[in-house]
């Protein structure tokens, strides 16, 4: 599994009540108040960027450095140092084959869980899954467990038996009375009761439930958080391909169409974890370690490159005091704060003080890279972050840069940061860190971490709220999952045309079968000139994908090929 990130606030932030019945092993702890839909979710007291495969939690505490700059065209904002909300689901689970919905005596069947792209694979609370009876994976008569090895050390997983996840949309105000989306069957991990979510019911669905799926954000709600209205959540929705848009149903509004796409890549860690079983150290197959999926990134696949592929997806270009820099970023739903490696920041001339690196009080300078030996310059408004691992903790600095550049399809040059169709933010804070994972020859460290500070509203946790909130410049966020692209609309931007389904109905009579082979084949040998744009659209079946039709904006033999197999599904 590869968990980088699932963050909690810093500060003052009020938290959510408390549950009203006793919960055995989270006393003294917040928690969601429980109910029936389970749609409650804590406001939590401190940053924490949730780093499973590197055995690492990020608690951070920050200090104010910012100056709001109005937004213009697609200038965007500067962001603050921590989103005031993330994304999440409610979900049940059964078990294998599946069965009425597993059930505590002391849990409901039902719970909220962060929906996190930092994760790789699907993670349940210990308490919880002790309260469910959850069984293990066994192998010669011993716990399967799974070890994720990183750069502060290693956190065990015990395995699953195989289980069905369902998962339904997080809306605050609509009760939840269905879960459409399955995972499975399917194993889990479950955090060790010394982990990271020890006391909090805290649980993580990551990319495998994600996989083939539209994920829909709605951020604007944390816009208007205060302390006198704590739950102005974020929305969070998910959608199978093509569900439309319906802009009055704010409860179940479908998939927004968006005015700006970002192309991700996808990298599979799967090697970069240990199974095993214990005490004993036997090595069970395959199938009975988690199930898990690869996650996405803004930039370059980093697993590929390791293996000497190539990836030309176009990454974030950043920029400090005139000098520019361009990295592959995690998309990371579950970290509420945003990241880059120690060679980012040299890249940009910021290095650690020597000497304050490790310390209790770090500190940033800016050098000169030709008299690198030389003392640098302290860099003023600097914040500093406890990373906390199963290794011990330390504290790191974070700094305020002047510009992020996010690249998009509809720009003509994606490192263009004066072209009018990127995204461009003026300022956002990150925190300098090495984040590495390994799988005992090679090891990888995140050039960066896009964390939802860059998609929520934001503010300085340390000073909440007497810090400004900085409203999210975005009305929608929309992660297509199956098409690898992050959709973002900017407020205030017409909405572009709804999307033809690349279902094969090319006649548009509600079925594919000989009827749609017969046009296309016609279309294909006159060049297409007898379909109109929405025809060609319904047609663009090819390349198809594990998760069906992917459009490549072409109409050839390729789509004739898919759509004579789509017809022959059909009849």
């Amino acid at each position: 599994m590869a968990t980088f990130g699932s963050g909690e606030k810093s500060g003052s932030v009020p938290e959510c009540e408390p549950v009203d019945t006793p919960q055995p092993g989270l006393k003294n702890k917040m928690i969601p108040a429980e109910n029936v839909n389970n749609r409650a979710w804590p406001r939590p007291n401190m940053i924490m960027i949730r780093i499973c495969r590197l055995g690492a939690m990020l608690t951070v505490v920050c200090l104010p450095f910012l100056k709001v700059v109005p937004a213009y065209a697609v200038d965007l904002p500067a962001v603050q140092i921590a989103a005031l909300d993330q994304p999440r689901v409610n979900g049940q689970l059964r078990g294998e084959p599946p069965m009425a919905p597993l059930y505590g005596i002391i849990l409901s069947e039902a719970f909220t869980a962060s929906l996190d792209t930092g994760s790789s694979g699907i993670v349940i609370n210990n308490f919880r899954a002790a309260d469910l009876g959850i069984g293990h994976a066994m192998f010669n008569g011993e716990d399967v467990v799974y070890l994720d090895a990183g750069s502060t050390g290693a956190a065990t997983f015990t395995v699953s038996e195989l289980l069905n996840l369902e998962i339904a949309s997080f809306e605050a105000s609509t009760p939840v009375t269905s879960y459409p989306h399955v995972t499975g069957p399917a194993r889990v991990q479950i955090a060790e009761p010394d982990f990271l979510f020890d006391g909090f019911d805290i649980n993580v669905v990551g990319m495998p439930a994600m996989k083939c799926k539209f994920v829909v954000l709605d951020p604007k709600p944390t816009n208007t958080f205060t302390p006198e209205n704590p739950y102005a959540y974020m929305n969070t929705f998910v959608y199978n391909p093509w569900t439309p848009f319906d802009a009055g149903n704010a409860a179940d509004p479908g998939i927004p169409p968006t005015s700006h796409h970002v192309r991700l890549s996808y990298a599979d860690f799967n090697g970069f974890g240990t199974l095993t079983t214990s005490p004993s150290g036997y090595s069970p197959p395959d199938t009975l370690g988690p199930t898990l999926a690869p996650n996405p990134f803004i930039g370059p696949d980093p697993v590929t490159l390791l293996e000497g592929g190539t990836d030309d997806t176009p990454g974030i270009t950043i920029s400090f005091d005139g000098e520019v820099a361009t990295g592959s970023f995690l998309l990371d739903t579950g970290a509420a704060s945003s990241f880059i490696s120690k060679a980012m920041a040299a890249g940009l001339n910021v290095r650690y003080v020597a000497g304050t690196e490790g310390t209790a009080t770090p500190q940033l300078e800016s050098f000169d890279p030709d008299n690198p030996g030389d003392p640098g310059v302290v860099l003023p408004g600097t914040f500093t972050t406890d990373i906390t691992g199963v290794s011990g903790t330390q504290t790191v600095a974070g700094f305020f840069l002047d510009w992020v550049l996010l690249p998009t399809q509809e720009a003509a040059d994606p490192y263009d940061n004066a072209d009018s169709d990127n995204l461009k933010f003026l300022g956002g804070p990150v925190l300098v860190a090495d984040i590495s994972t390994t799988n005992g020859v090679d090891t990888i460290t995140l050039e960066g971490i896009f964390g939802m500070n860059f998609i929520s509203a934001s503010t300085d946790p340390a000073t909440f709220p007497s810090s400004d909130i900085v409203p999210t410049p975005f009305d929608w966020a929309v992660f297509d999952a199956p098409g690898g692209t992050l959709g973002l609309h900017v407020a205030g931007f017409p909405y572009p045309p709804a999307r033809v389904p690349a279902d094969g109905d090319i006649n548009l009579d509600g079925v594919v079968n000989a009827a749609d082979v017969a046009l296309a084949f016609k279309a294909l040998l006159s060049g297409s000139g007898t379909l109109t744009d929405e025809q060609v659209a319904h047609a663009d079946v090819a390349p198809k994908g594990e998760c069906g039709p992917i459009p490549d904006g072409a109409f050839n033999l390729g789509d004739v090929i898919v759509l004579m197999r789509m017809a022959l599904d059909e009849d």
